[in-house]
């Protein structure tokens, strides 16, 4: 289950591939993941949103409005307004692993996250077994790795 928030854009068009490009382009732009879109025209989208229904879910209602896809501070506080009312997300999702979204915006540095997020996963399991062994015999602590028990 996912819990998070989406805006619909509904909107018919001879060139879907022109309006595609102009609201991922905008988007982009607002979100803040890409700045200085070269061909990206804000009239343009003004009018593909005019001519739209827009569908939210989750976040604030009262960002629930077509200035919010086009106002960078707007979008940041619609996207900071879902960790308060996210709704379930009906989509199919999958988990990935960190290391495959590093490798889309950087492919060098996708062997090198992945190698760290393996070894902080091996290192928080080894603490966990620790943890649980300390307890266990009246009189022992664990120091350093499991094998080295000290009696004391």
């Amino acid at each position: 289950i996912f819990y998070g928030g989406s805006v619909e854009i509904r909107i018919k068009s001879n060139d879907l591939d022109y309006v595609r490009e102009q609201i991922v382009q905008a988007l982009e732009k607002v979100s803040g993941s890409r700045t200085g879109v070269d061909s990206f025209d804000s009239h343009a989208f003004a009018d593909i949103l005019d001519h739209s229904r827009l569908f939210w879910k989750g976040g604030d209602s009262i960002l629930h409005d077509k200035s919010t896809l086009t106002d960078p501070d707007q979008y940041r506080k619609w996207r900071l307004s879902l960790m308060r009312k996210p709704i379930r997300l009906e989509a199919e999702f999958q988990l990935v692993p960190m290391s495959q979204l590093v490798g889309v915006v950087n492919k060098e540095k996708e062997n090198v996250s992945h190698n760290a997020l393996e070894n902080i996963l091996k290192e928080k399991k080894r603490r966990k077994i620790l943890k649980k062994k300390k307890g266990k015999y009246p009189g022992t602590a664990v120091v350093g790795r499991l094998k080295d028990i000290v009696w004391r």
